[in-house]
Protein backbone atom coordinates (compact mmCIF):
# COMPACT_ATOMS: atom_id res chain seq x y z
CA UNK A 1 0.00 0.00 0.00
CA UNK A 2 1.36 3.25 -0.56
CA UNK A 3 -1.59 5.89 0.93
CA UNK A 4 -3.22 4.97 4.10
CA UNK A 5 -6.28 7.12 5.60
CA UNK A 6 -7.14 6.68 9.36
CA UNK A 7 -11.04 8.39 9.53
CA UNK A 8 -13.20 8.81 12.43
CA UNK A 9 -15.82 6.71 10.98
CA UNK A 10 -16.83 4.32 7.91
CA UNK A 11 -19.02 7.21 7.14
CA UNK A 12 -16.16 9.95 6.82
CA UNK A 13 -13.80 7.58 5.34
CA UNK A 14 -16.90 6.78 2.58
CA UNK A 15 -17.35 10.73 2.16
CA UNK A 16 -13.25 11.63 2.10
CA UNK A 17 -12.94 8.51 -0.59
CA UNK A 18 -15.75 10.01 -2.71
CA UNK A 19 -14.12 13.34 -2.72
CA UNK A 20 -10.72 12.22 -3.69
CA UNK A 21 -12.23 10.13 -6.16
CA UNK A 22 -13.97 13.54 -7.90
CA UNK A 23 -10.97 15.73 -7.64
CA UNK A 24 -8.56 12.83 -9.34
CA UNK A 25 -11.03 13.05 -12.32
CA UNK A 26 -10.92 16.88 -12.07
CA UNK A 27 -6.96 16.56 -12.14
CA UNK A 28 -7.15 14.76 -14.97
CA UNK A 29 -9.89 16.36 -17.21
CA UNK A 30 -9.00 18.32 -19.96
CA UNK A 31 -8.72 22.13 -19.33
CA UNK A 32 -12.00 23.36 -19.14
CA UNK A 33 -14.01 20.42 -18.42
CA UNK A 34 -14.86 19.21 -14.85
CA UNK A 35 -13.66 15.15 -15.14
CA UNK A 36 -15.67 12.35 -14.32
CA UNK A 37 -18.49 13.22 -12.35
CA UNK A 38 -20.29 9.55 -11.96
CA UNK A 39 -19.98 7.13 -8.68
CA UNK A 40 -21.24 3.32 -9.58
CA UNK A 41 -22.43 1.10 -7.28
CA UNK A 42 -24.29 -2.36 -7.27
CA UNK A 43 -27.82 -1.96 -6.67
CA UNK A 44 -29.58 -2.62 -4.34
CA UNK A 45 -27.35 -0.45 -1.97
CA UNK A 46 -26.68 1.42 1.24
CA UNK A 47 -28.51 4.53 0.91
CA UNK A 48 -26.06 7.01 2.59
CA UNK A 49 -24.03 5.92 -1.08
CA UNK A 50 -26.80 7.74 -3.07
CA UNK A 51 -26.63 11.22 -0.11
CA UNK A 52 -22.93 11.61 -0.39
CA UNK A 53 -22.79 11.11 -4.15
CA UNK A 54 -24.94 13.73 -4.63
CA UNK A 55 -23.49 16.08 -1.74
CA UNK A 56 -20.73 15.84 -3.53
CA UNK A 57 -22.65 16.91 -6.82
CA UNK A 58 -22.06 13.89 -8.19
CA UNK A 59 -24.33 10.78 -9.70
CA UNK A 60 -24.72 7.41 -8.65
CA UNK A 61 -25.17 5.26 -11.33
CA UNK A 62 -26.69 2.09 -10.23
CA UNK A 63 -26.03 -1.05 -11.29
CA UNK A 64 -28.60 -4.12 -10.26
CA UNK A 65 -27.28 -7.46 -9.41
CA UNK A 66 -29.01 -10.37 -11.24
CA UNK A 67 -31.51 -12.31 -8.53
CA UNK A 68 -31.38 -15.98 -8.94
CA UNK A 69 -34.72 -17.18 -7.89
CA UNK A 70 -33.48 -21.07 -7.48
CA UNK A 71 -30.15 -20.76 -5.77
CA UNK A 72 -32.48 -17.42 -4.16
CA UNK A 73 -28.96 -15.38 -4.47
CA UNK A 74 -27.65 -12.15 -5.87
CA UNK A 75 -24.62 -12.51 -8.49
CA UNK A 76 -22.91 -9.89 -10.07
CA UNK A 77 -24.34 -9.02 -13.71
CA UNK A 78 -20.73 -8.46 -15.52
CA UNK A 79 -22.55 -7.20 -18.58
CA UNK A 80 -24.33 -5.01 -16.98
CA UNK A 81 -21.52 -3.48 -14.75
CA UNK A 82 -19.37 -3.22 -18.09
CA UNK A 83 -22.20 -0.77 -19.44
CA UNK A 84 -22.06 1.21 -16.87
CA UNK A 85 -18.05 1.91 -16.99
CA UNK A 86 -16.43 4.86 -18.70
CA UNK A 87 -14.84 7.49 -18.75
CA UNK A 88 -17.36 9.53 -16.66
CA UNK A 89 -16.84 7.03 -13.99
CA UNK A 90 -14.78 8.84 -10.97
CA UNK A 91 -15.56 5.74 -8.70
CA UNK A 92 -16.75 2.34 -8.25
CA UNK A 93 -18.14 1.24 -4.68
CA UNK A 94 -17.66 -2.57 -4.06
CA UNK A 95 -19.24 -3.56 -0.80
CA UNK A 96 -19.05 -7.30 0.03
CA UNK A 97 -20.89 -8.57 2.08
CA UNK A 98 -23.03 -6.33 0.61
CA UNK A 99 -25.58 -4.11 2.57
CA UNK A 100 -28.41 -5.18 2.48
CA UNK A 101 -28.53 -8.49 0.59
CA UNK A 102 -25.96 -10.02 2.85
CA UNK A 103 -24.33 -11.58 -0.25
CA UNK A 104 -20.54 -12.17 -0.31
CA UNK A 105 -18.61 -11.98 -3.93
CA UNK A 106 -18.04 -14.82 -5.10
CA UNK A 107 -13.88 -15.10 -6.23
CA UNK A 108 -15.08 -15.27 -9.90
CA UNK A 109 -17.12 -12.42 -9.36
CA UNK A 110 -14.30 -10.21 -7.83
CA UNK A 111 -11.99 -10.73 -11.01
CA UNK A 112 -14.85 -9.81 -13.20
CA UNK A 113 -14.37 -6.56 -11.35
CA UNK A 114 -10.86 -6.44 -11.28
CA UNK A 115 -10.79 -6.90 -14.71
CA UNK A 116 -13.29 -4.54 -15.68
CA UNK A 117 -11.24 -1.89 -14.05
CA UNK A 118 -8.35 -2.90 -15.51
CA UNK A 119 -10.31 -1.70 -18.74
CA UNK A 120 -11.12 1.51 -16.94
CA UNK A 121 -7.57 2.05 -15.04
CA UNK A 122 -8.71 6.18 -14.47
CA UNK A 123 -11.44 4.54 -11.81
CA UNK A 124 -10.80 4.74 -7.96
CA UNK A 125 -12.72 1.19 -6.86
CA UNK A 126 -13.49 2.14 -3.27
CA UNK A 127 -13.95 -1.21 -1.35
CA UNK A 128 -16.58 -1.08 1.42
CA UNK A 129 -16.05 -4.02 3.53
CA UNK A 130 -17.33 -2.81 6.76
CA UNK A 131 -19.24 -6.18 7.35
CA UNK A 132 -16.61 -8.33 6.21
CA UNK A 133 -16.66 -10.18 9.51
CA UNK A 134 -20.49 -10.35 9.85
CA UNK A 135 -20.45 -13.97 7.83
CA UNK A 136 -22.97 -16.64 8.27
CA UNK A 137 -23.66 -20.01 6.62
CA UNK A 138 -26.81 -19.80 4.69
CA UNK A 139 -29.56 -22.29 7.04
CA UNK A 140 -29.40 -26.14 5.69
Amino acid sequence: MREVAVTIGATGGLFLSLQAALARAAERAAPGEDGAREIVALEPFFELYRSQAQGLGATLRSVPMRFDRESRSFALDVEALRAALGPQTAALIVNTPHNPTGKAFEEWEMRAIAELVREHPHILVISDEVYKYMIFDPPG
